[in-house]
């Protein structure tokens, strides 16, 4: 499966760097800002592709590492400072089942 996008998240203080480093970065391999919003969020992407490159400063000003193991349960999940979010492209929905079949 190819890469479909990925995710960023930083602590408010910093998403302006980032931002700043990645739309520098980014930007001569051709891609664009796709939407921006709050000054916490970025999207970006490519002419052949979707936007596939996010960010965000996911709404906690110090984000700190988590142990797997605490997102056991939906409300801890549901909390949303996770740091790094990546997502594959399947090409149907036999192919996704044949993923989580193999990844779990």
């Amino acid at each position: 499966m190819p890469l479909h996008h990925i995710g960023l998240s930083c602590n408010a203080s910093t998403f302006k760097a980032m931002r700043d480093f990645y739309v520098g970065i980014l930007t001569p391999l051709g891609y664009t800002v796709f939407m921006e919003k709050d000054k916490g969020f970025l999207a970006m992407q490519h002419p052949r592709s979707g936007p596939d490159f996010w960010m965000n400063a996911g709404g906690n000003p110090d984000l700190t590492v988590v142990d797997p193991a605490d997102y056991s349960t939906k409300e801890r999940f549901d909390k949303q400072d996770v740091r790094t979010h990546v997502a594959f492209a399947a090409d149907d929905e036999k192919a996704v089942d044949d993923w989580y079949t193999v990844a779990m």
